[in-house]
């Protein structure tokens, strides 16, 4: 996470030496506030090793590279480093691939030959203020203390933030409601201190299902809820796909007494029809009682 006084870290892989002066240029005469720093790869294996070594806040990813090319580019950097927010670069002639990383949760696109250079600039700084806010919201009044997520005056407060900041750089966000389905099953058997621990791994399982720009809370006694950020609807699936493969890894590793179980709901913002973050968690908590209700069999304790 960026602190108040750190540095700005773009990190460029491009292989097209004319467009890294490009985008080197573009940052120079942009970066008023003397924030932003830009380190290059050449491939998407250079990529990884210097994200391996240094933190990165942003990487401007070129689809096309001598070791991966289109939109399995995408995807494996996705793989390999979900949390860090993509701007994709690629011919103008792929812009539907554009299209396609950004449906699947890449930040913004810049199509080579009509390089504009305040998109890149407007990403950047998009991530820099998400980050800014996320910094502020760090302290115990807005902390869960059990599990270290956002409580629920946190959760709503930051997100009310974020829901204004999506509508000034139109952005969609989606909203997930989660609910463990066994949580009273578990206290029942085991006692409250496992049904803590049910929670601390519930809450361990986001953390890794969702991205570092995505916001996480728990709201109630065993209700979550993540907010993904600049995440259009067909994003939705990355993301529970990834959720529900943690849910099974875990169970399967037979480490606990119990299994996770959980029922999980979904809404989308549109920031061109607004509505306020009251109305979304409604709605996603509707379809999370759906999705309840259409449980047959829930996990019980082992």
């Amino acid at each position: 996470m960026i602190q108040q006084n750190d540095p700005f870290m773009c990190l460029v892989v491009e292989d097209d030496l004319e467009e890294i002066e490009i985008l080197r240029l573009a940052l120079k005469e942009n970066n008023n506030d003397n924030n932003f720093q830009m380190t290059v790869a050449q491939s998407l294996q250079e990529a990884f090793a210097i994200m391996d070594r240094q933190p990165v806040h942003l990487a401007i990813l070129d689809l096309n590279l001598p070791d991966s090319h289109g939109f399995e580019t995408f995807l494996q950097f996705q793989d390999k480093h979900f949390g860090v927010p993509v701007v994709v670069v690629t011919g103008h002639e792929d812009e539907e691939l554009a299209l396609r990383a950004i449906r699947m949760g890449a930040q913004d696109y810049i199509a080579k030959g009509v390089f504009r250079p305040e998109l890149t600039i407007r990403a950047m700084r998009f991530a820099i203020e998400r980050h800014r806010i996320m910094e502020s919201y760090i302290g115990t009044a807005m902390q869960d203390e059990l599990t270290g997520l956002y409580n629920r005056r946190g959760f709503l407060d930051f997100a009310a933030k974020q829901l204004r900041l999506s509508i000034r750089n139109e952005k969609d966000l989606i909203l997930l409601y989660v609910d463990l389905d066994n949580m009273k099953l578990v206290n029942d058997n085991f006692g409250h201190r496992m049904g803590d621990q049910l929670l601390k791994d519930t809450a361990e399982i986001l953390r890794k299902a969702l991205r570092d720009t995505d916001i996480i809370g728990r709201i109630g006694g065993d209700e979550f809820v993540a907010l993904a950020l600049g995440a259009a609807s067909e994003y939705t699936g990355i993301i529970v796909t990834r959720l529900m493969r943690l849910i099974k890894e875990f169970n399967e590793a037979n480490q606990r007494k119990y299994n996770i179980a959980l029922s999980l709901g979904i809404a989308s913002f549109d920031p061109r029809s607004p509505i306020t973050i009251e109305e979304l968690l409604k709605r996603a908590d509707q379809a999370m009682y759906m999705d309840k209700r259409s449980h047959k069999d829930w996990a019980q304790p082992r």
